[in-house]
């Protein structure tokens, strides 16, 4: 009995997986059968690979991330402020 649930799960999550990859606009053709055949072929991990890297990238204002920053646009904020201290400072 427990090998039956294990078998219709594992049949769940590479279906829904497929659904993702079906609906999905980020890959060519060529790369969504690649990843079919890593979701049927490796059950459970291969549909949790696939599924890692078939999420759309999050967009600015999108609910995941604020719209609004304050940081700012800066990928690096505080480095260069903290290395010119550093070494203006004379430590050590």
């Amino acid at each position: 009995m427990l090998v039956y649930l294990i078998i219709a799960l594992a049949a769940l999550a590479n279906i829904g997986v497929t659904l993702v990859i079906i609906r999905s606009e980020l890959f060519e053709r060529r790369q969504k059968a690649y990843q079919y055949c890593v979701i049927w072929l490796l059950p459970f991990v291969g549909a949790a690979v696939v599924y890692t890297f078939s999420r759309e990238p999050e967009t600015k204002g999108s609910g995941i991330y604020p719209a609004e920053s304050m940081l700012g646009d800066d990928p690096i904020v505080g480095i260069g402020n903290a290395a010119n201290d550093y070494f203006e400072q004379g430590h050590h």
